[in-house]
């Protein structure tokens, strides 16, 4: 929605003319020959880069060693003092790859090395954390750094025994799925007394886990709230599911309209896949009789073509396209032709935007 707008529009048509030079080149009974080393470097890995326990998030522990770690193997030792004991670790993850992934999840199989002790083990990845810089759905670029907290349970037959656990830490990458979404209804009421009005969001999740999305307005305008006028923030859907939200529209302060109708499209946007526009919706809002229009209209998709049934008196068939949105309609268009001396040779008035002039 524009704000001020201008009902008439110039469009300066400039026509130069331009000499074509043609250039001639000999071709030889030669054989050009390149030669030269070409390096071309392994693709690189993900991998564990850093490792180490949190010790006031750990019980029953006598002694422990710094993890070791190459690739995504991971070695840990720890003596319990209890039959069961536990320690968390920060295990840090560099993308050493030259490949952007789509996280999913991070899994840890863990193999207790002196098999002599009937040892249980339970490994838990802790996704509440402020340690953990990426969720399900978000984009691991190449060359960064995330963090996984991870908890190890154990349980032995007997108090005081040394663990020796090592295994492979694995991330899970998932591209495929896709999110869709729908409005209704599409028209609302803003007018009045009616500070915000709301709609049912429906949103289908093809993915394997969680996506986390937010909307937007495309409006500068209107803004989009909760039932109770609160600006919103990020939604969540469950993996393979789908979910109803309700959403509602306000009008920001200060905002100014020209007519009794506005229009905004709801945009959906979500870690690692295009926007979506969802719907435009139409809202019916309170014009400002007192508002003066008097911001310049966009105008593109220029065409100038020489008429081919009068190329020698010069007639050409003039096209464009409005591209902005909203504001008031333009009643007139002038057309202004420029010879390559600047000099105007004619002006026409036209009302649409096909025209044929001479």
């Amino acid at each position: 929605m524009k704000k001020f707008l201008k009902h008439n529009i110039s469009i300066v048509l400039v026509i130069f003319l331009f000499s074509i030079m043609t250039i001639g080149y000999a071709l030889y009974d030669e054989t050009i020959s390149f030669n030269g080393n070409i390096t071309i470097k392994e693709p690189g890995i993900i991998e564990i880069t850093n490792a180490r326990i949190i010790t006031n998030e750990s019980s029953n522990l006598s002694s422990y060693e710094n993890p070791t770690y190459e690739g995504m193997k991971i070695n840990f030792k720890l003596t319990g003092t209890a039959r069961q004991f536990y320690a968390t670790y920060l295990i840090e993850i560099t993308n050493n790859s030259y490949y952007d992934y789509t996280f999913t999840d991070f899994a840890f199989n863990p193999i207790i090395e002196n098999s002599e002790n009937t040892a249980k083990i339970k490994t838990t990845i802790i996704n509440n954390t402020t340690e953990q810089i990426i969720g399900p759905g978000d984009i691991f670029l190449k060359g960064t750094v995330t963090t996984l907290k991870v908890k190890i349970e154990l349980e032995t037959e007997n108090s005081g025994t040394t663990i020796n656990v090592s295994g492979n830490a694995s991330l899970s990458e998932d591209n495929s799925g896709s999110i869709i979404a729908s409005i209704t209804p599409t028209e609302g009421n803003l007018q009045g007394q009616n500070t915000i009005a709301c709609f049912t969001l429906n949103v289908i999740n093809t993915y394997s886990y969680i996506r986390i999305f937010n909307l937007s307005s495309s409006n500068e305008n209107i803004y989009l709230v909760d039932k109770t006028g609160t600006e919103l923030s990020n939604f969540n859907i469950n993996a393979n599911s789908t979910s109803n939200y309700e959403i509602c529209t306000s009008i920001k302060s200060g905002s100014i309209f020209l007519t009794d109708k506005a229009y905004t499209t709801i945009i959906l946007s979500s870690n690692g896949i295009n926007n979506i526009n969802i719907e435009t919706l139409t809202l019916a809002v309170e014009p400002d009789v007192n508002a003066t229009d008097k911001e310049i209209p966009e105008v593109g998709n220029i065409t100038l073509k020489v008429s081919e049934t009068n190329p020698t008196i010069g007639e050409a068939i003039l096209n464009w396209n409005r591209i902005d949105t909203g504001g008031s309609s333009i009643s007139n268009y002038y057309i202004i032709l420029y010879n390559r001396h600047s000099k105007i040779i004619c002006i026409t008035v036209a009302t649409k935007s096909i025209i044929s002039t001479s």
